[in-house]
């Protein structure tokens, strides 16, 4: 992937050397921002990276990808959050294979799981463990939860097959884009990034050898998923997406 780096129109020296540092990372081009407007960066590059005093941003002439954590933190104040009484009572460990927007991550960790999250595409962690690490959402204990996530830049797949024989108390995954959702704005910058495999046979036999408890996904209503790969599905009335779950615990 092609991308310059550059920072906002109102920079400071320790943005300019982030943006520096994140571009020696990259081995992209530092472009120095100048007084040029976004639409012409993006006509002149295609592909940019800005970074901000709060936020690093991925924008094209269509789209843009931050972090935010609006999503984690309505589900949250909620307080009933469907995939926390899938999973059980904490505390347990979850690897959550399909990072993305860290919103279930956030969500588990905060109420008190220990939590390893996944992503493959290196520019998607970068800017997702970012904003993990320095994102203030104003909440002490939000804060702390995004903290102690711990995220690897790596695929799934890969990762399972590394891990020992019930190293977690569950996996998790949510393949996107099977079906087009208009969720969010942010999400259609992610999906020009994110990668777009869904779950395998051979995924699924390693997710069951990996989780203790249980493996589970969540996917749009549509999707078969759940029925090719044996999963219980969990109906949830007038929402797009349904969990599913396979309980390996019984094979103890």
């Amino acid at each position: 992937m092609s991308f310059i780096i550059t920072t906002s129109v109102e920079t400071t020296n320790t943005l300019n050397q982030k943006a520096k540092h994140i571009a020696h990372i990259f081995d992209v081009t530092y472009f120095p921002r100048q007084k040029m407007t976004l639409k012409s960066l993006c006509q002149q590059f295609s592909h940019v990276l800005v970074v901000y005093k709060d936020k690093l941003m991925y924008t094209t002439s269509t789209s843009q990808f931050f972090f935010h954590p609006n999503t984690a933190i309505i589900r949250i104040k909620q307080q009933k959050e469907p995939l926390l009484e899938l999973i059980g009572s904490a505390p347990k460990r979850v690897l959550d294979t399909t990072m993305g927007l860290a919103s279930d991550s956030i969500v588990l960790s905060y109420f008190g799981y220990d939590v390893v999250a996944l992503e493959d595409n290196p520019l998607i962690h970068f800017i997702i463990e970012d904003g993990l690490k320095t994102y203030d959402t104003h909440h002490t204990s939000i804060n702390q939860a995004m903290k102690r996530i711990n995220t690897h830049c790596i695929h799934s797949l890969d990762y399972l097959m590394q891990c020992n024989d019930k190293a977690f108390d569950i996996v998790y995954a949510d393949p996107m884009f099977r079906y087009a959702i208009d969720e969010s704005k942010n999400l259609e910058g992610l999906s020009s990034l994110a990668n777009k495999e869904t779950i395998t046979t051979e995924w699924i036999e390693q997710a069951k050898r990996v989780a203790k408890e249980k493996v589970i996904i969540k996917a749009h209503y549509k999707d078969t998923l759940f029925e090719t790969f044996g999963f219980t599905r969990l109906v949830r009335k007038h929402a797009q997406f349904h969990y599913g779950y396979i309980d390996v615990g019984y094979l103890e």
